[in-house]
């Protein structure tokens, strides 16, 4: 029996099969939706009594059996004869099967909302993803009303079933239109939240509940314009449907919202352009990969809106994103009606005293909020220390104290007592960004800040962004991050980690690719982009594309983004102006397979790694240029013999590499063996470390490596070495490795790689002998196995290297 499908919200559209069934009579329609939304079983009398309330009984039943042979008809015509109908046809009732083979839209909106009424907080756990999908997808059934356009005039009972039906749909598509949009508010997903307000007040454009939030939405974006014409259209729809200005909550709004400069400029450009020029932020890519730590920033500010303090520490390494999701939380904490303050710490050594409070203090007044007002002339005198313009503002003031350490305390009493008076009026969330570069008078004011909100609350929300590295007074950091615990404020720590894959893809297929390719490669190399044409479709490269960048950057959203930028300037991306005067953006594969990794690194990220390598002492140095040229599968040992660092160097050398960041441990794996080990958190450091070695300092550590593989090739047969080898000068191969000496020395180091295929080497005089234990193969058809071997173990190694790179050029020639 095919299913039946019957579709009631917007104008009823009823399917059998793959068959949209039509009836000459409306009341077919109406018996048909009437006994499938209120299941059971119904009496003919009641129902012939209900649809034909003008005809007496005998007439009454007559119409209704005539009514029921067409449903009968009607659906018997769609599956043949012999199969049941979905009617429940007996001699007093009637009804429809309420089994699988029922499909109502009703019933998955049913299902959702009961959910999302359960729902506390957002994106805690794999069923909270599921039901955003579920929302997703109930509130894209929603085409309009209950039975939009759909009365039975000589029926009252029927009209008056339709207008409650109607009435209770409407509240239940409410509720989930508010809980999804809420959700993609609270991930930070404002493009999201933005579309399903905007469908929301489609579906009831006089809800003034969602002009609100959509008002709330595009100022949280930068988009004030945008908020304000939300505002206008509530005010017209109200004005020509009922008659009634808004509530006083918009108006309120509205008004804030026109008096308050956002904290952030939009991030999209309009889509047309008249120059002929393409936008400048053509490859910003949205804000996602967030969402867990955008939720625990809202409900962070919950706390505080309820009147709590909270301190919030935003951690990470440089260009994982910390500016940017502060950025959109203080948007989003600014159009919920609090006051946002910013400043930063700038990068001098520490020689500007209270720097970041000077910024937030000029910010509230270039707001035009005097402190005059809130303060007496005692605390102004005070305020004056950090604005020497408020002695020229306020001539009168008294002369502060000339005590250093009395003139400390008293300054810092003073902004504490702004920064209440501040929150009193309304919440406050304080942002100070880059604290890792600030001085030590303005860590010991925020630390006295925290004490004293502590010991007396208010609604004050201190977000801190904090850097790691080694460059950045970690001893200190650690110290006066302690300090901040023990001062008993509510305290939020939030660390950020790179892109995983995925999101790397989402971020990739969201930026404003075009499908109009200029012409289509031909085939695929083992990196995903195809070797030959100049352009791939859409489709066929988007996703092996951003598999490319997530290898090259591991998912670090400065390097993503900069290497876009890098590759937009060589015109392996293109920007393409398309028919509807918007632009896109075009991928040439073939190009970018062609180009060297080296030549792709942007000039932005080599300075970036340069300055981190530039802060390195020698040892540390020449253990990160050894794992440079070894590659992958790092051993402290095999880096300490080809530095020729002895151990303790070799360990400070370590210790200073992975508090920067440049090496990261992980685990090798060796037949049944686990070993420590280390590698590059990010293919492109390794290829900058390479690159700023020089030339004579590689041919130097390529021969220290050569010896060691010819030392490891000698003492194969041997007791056993411990340790696993890497993969032989991954990446970056010698010149001598392509005679026949060196490839004996990387015969000797792979094949210690794949001991899990029984391989052995035995060193005599006349070279290398390779064979396969147990098997009477030729030493030909054993070199040729083994070359082969190499080549998997090579590409397993470094997967998605473009062609012509070092590595890719030795293994081809090997």
């Amino acid at each position: 029996m095919s299913q039946l499908q019957l579709s009631l919200l917007g104008t009823p559209v009823v399917k059998h099969g793959e068959h949209i069934l039509t009836f000459s009579a409306r009341k077919a329609l109406a018996l048909l939706v009437y006994l499938a939304v209120e299941g059971g079983t119904h009496t003919r009398k009641t129902l012939s009594e209900s649809f034909w309330p003008e005809l007496d009984a005998e007439h009454g039943r007559a119409a209704l059996r005539a009514t029921l042979l067409e449903l009968r008809k009607s659906l018997e015509h769609c599956h043949g004869p012999g199969e049941r109908a979905h009617l429940l046809v007996e001699r007093d009732t009637l009804g429809i099967e309420q089994g699988s083979q029922l499909v109502l839209d009703l019933r998955l909106v049913e299902s959702v909302s009961k959910q999302a009424g359960r729902l506390v907080e957002p994106f805690k756990d794999q069923a909270e993803g599921e039901l955003l999908a579920q929302l997703e997808q109930a509130t894209r059934l929603a085409r309009g009303p209950f039975l939009a356009g759909f009365t039975l005039r000589d029926s009252q009972f029927f009209d008056d079933w339709t207008r409650q039906q109607r009435e209770y749909w409407h509240l239940r598509l409410h509720q989930l239109f508010d809980a999804l949009s809420m959700l993609y508010e609270r991930a930070g997903d404002g493009e999201r939240a933005i579309d399903t307000v905007s469908r929301w007040l489609g579906f009831d454009p006089l809800c003034e509940e969602g002009y609100r939030r959509l008002m709330r939405l595009r100022f949280s974006q930068g988009d004030r314009v945008g908020a304000l014409r939300a505002y206008a259209n509530c005010r017209a729809v109200l004005a020509d449907e009922l008659q009634v200005e808004p509530e006083p909550e918009t108006v309120a709004l509205a008004k804030r919202i026109r008096h308050t400069a956002p904290v952030r400029s939009p991030q999209s450009q309009p889509p047309h352009t008249s120059l002929g020029q393409p936008p400048a932020n053509l490859l910003d890519g949205p804000f996602l990969g967030r969402s867990a730590e955008f939720g625990t920033l809202i409900k962070c500010y919950r706390h505080m809106h309820a009147g709590q303090p909270h301190l919030v520490l935003l951690q990470g390494e440089t260009g994982i994103g910390k500016t940017r999701l502060a950025t959109e939380f203080i948007g989003w904490a600014q159009a919920q009606g609090a006051e946002v303050l910013v400043g930063r710490a700038l990068q001098t050594g520490r020689q500007l005293p209270y720097q970041p409070l000077i910024d937030v203090l000029r910010c509230r007044l270039e707001q035009g909020h005097s402190p005059d007002n809130l303060f007496s002339d005692v605390w102004l005198a005070e305020l004056s220390r950090l604005l020497p313009e408020l002695s020229d503002r306020y001539p009168d003031l008294p002369i502060p104290a000339t005590d250093e350490a009395l003139g400390h305390n008293r300054l810092f009493e003073a902004m504490v007592r702004l920064v209440q008076l501040w929150a009193a009026r309304r919440p406050l969330v304080l942002l100070l960004d880059d604290m890792q570069w600030a001085d030590t008078a303005t860590l010991d004011i925020v630390l006295y800040l925290a004490r004293s909100l502590a010991e007396q609350p208010a609604p004050v929300l201190l977000l801190l962004n904090l850097r790691t590295g080694a460059d950045t007074f970690p001893d200190l950091q650690s110290s006066w991050v302690m300090a901040l615990k023990r001062t008993r404020i509510p305290l939020t720590t939030l660390v950020l980690t790179a892109f995983t894959k995925e999101e790397t893809q989402r971020f990739v297929q969201k930026l404003a690719w075009t499908e109009q390719p200029l012409e289509v490669g031909n085939t695929r190399s083992t990196d995903g982009c195809p070797e030959n044409g100049e352009a791939s479709t859409f489709r066929d490269a988007l996703v092996p594309f951003a598999n490319w960048l997530y290898f090259q950057t591991r998912g670090q959203p400065l390097y993503l983004v900069e290497t876009l930028k890098g590759l937009l300037a060589r015109e392996i991306i293109l920007p393409s102006l398309q028919e509807n005067g918007s632009w896109g953006l075009v991928l040439r594969a073939g190009l970018l397979a062609q180009t060297p990794i080296g030549d792709l690194i942007p000039a932005s990220v080599r300075e970036l790694i340069r300055s981190q390598l530039g802060q390195l002492t020698p040892s540390a140095w020449a253990l990160l240029v050894a794992g440079a040229v070894l590659g992958k599968g790092l051993t402290f040992e095999r880096l300490c013999q080809v530095a020729q660092l002895d151990e303790l160097a070799g360990l400070q050398a370590m210790e200073e590499l992975l508090r920067s960041g440049l090496l990261c441990e992980e685990n090798l794996a060796e037949e049944s063996r686990v070993f420590h080990g280390y590698t590059f958190p990010r293919e492109v450091i390794r290829e900058v470390v390479y690159q700023e070695a020089g030339a004579t300092r590689q041919r130097l550590v390529q021969r220290r490596v050569s010896l060691v593989m010819q030392e490891q090739v000698g003492n194969d047969q041997g007791e056993e070495d411990n340790l696993p080898y890497p993969a032989p000068f991954d990446g970056h191969a010698p010149a001598e490795t392509r005679n026949g000496k060196g490839r004996q020395l990387v015969a000797g180091a792979v094949s210690r790689g794949m001991r899990g295929k029984r391989w052995t080497v035995a060193n005599d005089s006349s070279g290398v002998t390779r064979r396969h234990a147990g098997t009477g193969l030729s030493e030909k058809a054993l070199l040729a196995e083994w070359e082969r071997g190499a080549t998997r173990l090579a590409a397993s190694a470094f997967p998605r290297t473009p062609p012509g790179c070092p590595a890719r050029a030795f293994f081809d020639t090997s």
